[in-house]
């Protein structure tokens, strides 16, 4: 009678026994590495000049204290380098990381800020104004699975659930339209995380009980938003002044001797709290460089009050992605 079942030499049993036991060990270490980076994760931006254009740059766009774009990596001494990162979740800290062109001059005095609020709340504050002077301010409108956000003649889709969420938009503000009631607006490109609120946007500062209008690249307090009232479509989105006032900071140093790398860690922890889904930083140096990449390395701390933060966020995730497919 002919038969499958065959018994193992005693010495292959063994063997076979303790690769088992490593190919579970091996299973289990994988499933433990997975659930550690979804739940203390870390999130890397960065910037080339050599390739500003390329669309691997993450960091938003690298300006000098006025505004203008700086597109050579140039610095000069005394003048300010600001840029901007969206990571998504609670980080315990940043680590920065400059690499300097070979001609440049090494790093002195080089110092950076950071701070935690919405980029277009860090707008500079400009006139006072008392009534809308364009009554054509924010709407968000959905066509079927989609959401689109419409101001001032303008559309723009909502690239996606969590976006929607970090912008401080409310579910409860989404009016159901047409594709020719969306038709009236230019259309604009996807609307992510990157993008600042648009013009005609108001915010709420709940520390100071004050209102202001986003208009051109710039914020204006409102001297009495019962004129606004009346072309209100949004509920205003919430922010807080201390965001612009609470900063961190750390200074640069050489990553190791005669490197042209110069890097230092700002601790964030306390910034979790603050609303706005922006942080944005400030570099001073204390001499002329030229910098050809920068790197911004957000991480999570291994403890148990991220453990819980990391579990909620994930929850909140989930209800906003879930909301939006209601």
């Amino acid at each position: 009678m002919i038969t499958n079942n065959k018994q193992l030499d005693p010495i292959w049993q063994k063997r076979y026994k303790i690769a088992k036991i490593f190919v579970y060990v091996f299973f289990v270490l994988c499933l433990l590495f997975a659930a550690y980076l979804v739940l203390f994760p870390s999130a890397n931006f960065v910037f080339s000049f050599k390739n500003p254009d390329s669309s691997k740059n993450t960091v938003v766009e690298p300006r000098s204290g006025k505004g203008e774009l700086i597109r050579s990596g140039k610095v000069e001494e005394g003048k300010k380098l600001i840029f901007d990162t969206n990571p998504l979740g609670d980080f315990s800290e940043v680590e920065i990381d400059f690499t300097l062109d070979g001609k440049s001059s090494g790093i002195e005095n080089g110092e950076i800020s950071i701070r935690r609020s919405y980029r277009s709340f860090f707008y500079p504050e400009g006139e006072k104004i008392n009534a809308p002077e364009n009554t054509d301010l924010p709407r968000l409108l959905s066509t079927n699975d989609s959401v689109f956000i419409a101001s001032q003649g303008k559309i723009w889709p909502v690239a996606d659930a969590i976006t929607f969420s970090s912008m401080g938009w409310n579910w409860d503000d989404v009016i159901p339209s047409n594709s020719e009631e969306t038709g009236k607006y230019e259309k604009q490109k996807l609307f992510t995380i990157k993008n600042p609120h648009p013009d005609g946007t108001i915010f709420s500062d709940k520390e100071n009980g004050k209102y202001y209008l986003i208009e051109n690249g710039g914020k204006r307090e409102i001297e009495n938003i019962e004129n606004f009232l009346p072309y209100l479509k949004t509920t205003p989105v919430i922010a807080e002044e201390k965001g612009l006032r609470i900063k961190n900071h750390c200074k640069l140093q050489s990553a190791f001797s005669f490197s042209k790398r110069y890097k230092c860690t700002i601790p964030i922890q306390e910034m979790r709290s603050l609303i706005g889904n922006d942080f944005q930083f400030e570099a001073n140096f204390g001499n002329d460089v030229k910098i050809t990449r920068i790197s911004a390395t957000f991480k999570k701390s291994f403890n148990l009050e991220n453990l819980k933060s990391s579990i909620s966020i994930l929850k909140s995730r989930t209800a906003a992605n879930y909301g939006q497919a209601q």
